[in-house]
């Protein structure tokens, strides 16, 4: 299992040249159910995140500490260490007092996929693949492409 990386987001080169990207929801026939957590309201709609700006709806990285009672469908199960967690496109729970809470992501998790609107980032000439300051390395894992958390963007 990799040790925990931060990296300076000072560092960091995106390959499309946009290290401040906004993510809005233009689905008309979006469900979102609102939600307040810690005084913010969150929208949620098939699993993802906003929060109501200019205007619009602007996916967010799930809020640590915030739960739910159901996992979106579609979710894969994951053992780092020996504790279970459960991802769905780049949000990672873990199951308490009947409730699943978001974590922050642990370094050495393996996916398969990458949510779709990650970011092909650099640090010192090494490609990573970066989604709301979470930083993937590609890997070859049974056989098989997956993606290893491996530190976090500062």
């Amino acid at each position: 299992q990799p040790a925990v990386r931060n990296f300076d987001k000072k560092s960091v080169r995106y390959e499309r040249n946009e290290s401040d990207r906004i993510i809005y929801n233009n689905d008309p026939r979006a469900n979102y159910r609102k939600v307040t957590y810690n005084s913010n309201h969150y929208y949620i709609d098939n699993g993802y995140y906003y929060q109501y700006y200019n205007n619009r709806y602007r996916r967010i990285s799930a809020p640590v500490g915030f739960f739910i009672n159901v996992l979106p469908a579609g979710y894969t199960n994951l053992y780092i260490g020996g504790n279970q967690y459960y991802y769905y496109n780049g949000t990672y729970y873990n199951w308490n007092n009947n409730n699943y809470y978001v974590v922050q992501p642990p370094v050495g998790s393996i996916v398969y996929a990458l949510p779709m609107d990650y970011e092909k980032v650099y640090i010192n000439g090494e490609r990573y693949y970066e989604y709301f300051g979470v930083l993937y390395q590609k890997i070859h894992f049974q056989g098989e492409r997956a993606y290893q958390v491996v530190g976090y963007l500062n």
